[in-house]
């Protein structure tokens, strides 16, 4: 294996004629590494189908007509991105901040339909917590891909932003570590108050109340729509057929 400082030595950068990527190559393996370059990068292409102005009024008009604006300090780049969701912040004056999400459009993307089931249990899920005054992300918005009454251009969700790091981005000690543990314990407590009395995703119904409907956890795009069920026999025997 080699050492950290050799192989940084031994790799170098060539630009390609290919205008869209640019090619990584290792001198002593030869072995190509083709990534993406910005402009060809699916965020990217997804920033520029994004009627900002738009956006910024929605954002504006949930928010008792305060003013924001997209933060230039945070450009849709890869701390923003996840696999299948980008983000951009939309700053108010008094530093709170507003995220609108964004799922992502590339080859592994599902259909109109499943894409936007997806979205309407990912709103669900965050607005149900609320409800029963769970501490969790709160929705603001969303709109479904072609969906007439919104103007963004794109499907998106606006949210609130938590602030604070990831657990695994820190060195937390064993008596941080047993405070965070409590607390997440008491939070299932909470949670098992609530229990549903039907198996499934929520969903956004028309309307607007949060209802349980078929599961929306098919990330293979493959699967049929199951459920919901009434109980555990049901649901157990309908997904061992299905597979």
């Amino acid at each position: 294996m080699l050492g950290a400082a050799s192989a940084a030595l031994s790799i170098s950068v060539l630009i390609t004629s290919a205008p869209r990527f640019k090619l990584v190559q290792k001198r002593r393996s030869m072995m190509p590494i083709w990534l993406p370059r910005p402009d060809s990068w699916s965020p990217y292409k997804l920033s520029a189908q994004v009627n900002e102005e738009f956006l910024t009024q929605r954002a504006s008009e949930l928010n008792q007509g305060i003013s924001c604006k997209i933060d230039p300090t945070y450009p849709m780049g890869r701390r923003r991105v996840g696999g299948r969701h980008a983000h951009l912040g939309l700053v108010f004056p008094a530093s709170e901040v507003y995220l609108a999400r964004l799922p992502r459009v590339n080859y592994t993307s599902f259909d109109d339909k499943l894409s936007n089931d997806i979205l309407l249990n990912e709103c669900a899920t965050l607005e149900w917590p609320e409800r029963i005054e769970f501490p969790a992300p709160r929705p603001y918005d969303y709109g479904l891909r072609h969906d007439p009454r919104k103007g963004v251009g794109v499907a998106f969700m606006l949210i609130s932003e938590a602030h604070g790091r990831p657990l695994n981005q820190l060195t937390a000690t064993r008596e941080q570590l047993e405070k965070v543990y409590a607390q997440l314990a008491d939070l299932y407590t909470k949670l098992s108050q609530h229990p549903f009395h039907q198996i499934g995703s929520l969903t956004i119904g028309e309307d607007d109340n949060v209802n349980i409907g078929p599961f929306t956890g098919n990330r293979t795009g493959t699967l049929s729509y199951l459920g919901p069920f009434n109980n555990a026999n049901d649901y157990y025997f309908a997904w061992a057929k299905e597979y």
